[in-house]
């Protein structure tokens, strides 16, 4: 980022991670009977779970996955539904969908 290369290593970890955040605003879905939004249910789960949080380079990576989301929806993450984002018949498995992200930031 910045015009520095981004360790590969990392740009795999911090795809878990998003992975894992992703699969924790499930519960959230689960806990909440109105909609909100991804964005909502994310700040949700960092609060819950800080061990996910990134900072530094690490930070700006997942928020480049955020926004590879984002593209994916035309939308923006406070705009996408959690009742319904990944109920999308384009979203068999959310592994696969980032693993073929990957090759785009470290490509």
């Amino acid at each position: 980022m910045d015009g520095h290369q981004v360790p590969q290593q990392m740009v795999i970890e911090v795809g878990e991670t998003f992975k894992r955040i992703l699969k924790e605003t499930g519960k959230v879905r689960d806990e909440h009977t109105d909609d909100m939004s991804v964005l909502q249910a994310i700040s949700i789960v960092l609060g819950r779970l800080p061990e996910l949080r990134q900072e530094g380079l690490a930070h700006e990576v997942l928020q480049w996955y955020i926004c590879r989301m984002e593209a994916w929806f035309a939308a923006d993450a406070d705009m996408i539904s959690l009742e319904s984002w990944d109920q999308a018949s384009a979203i068999s498995d959310l592994s696969q969908l980032i693993d073929l992200w990957l090759p785009l930031y470290i490509g």
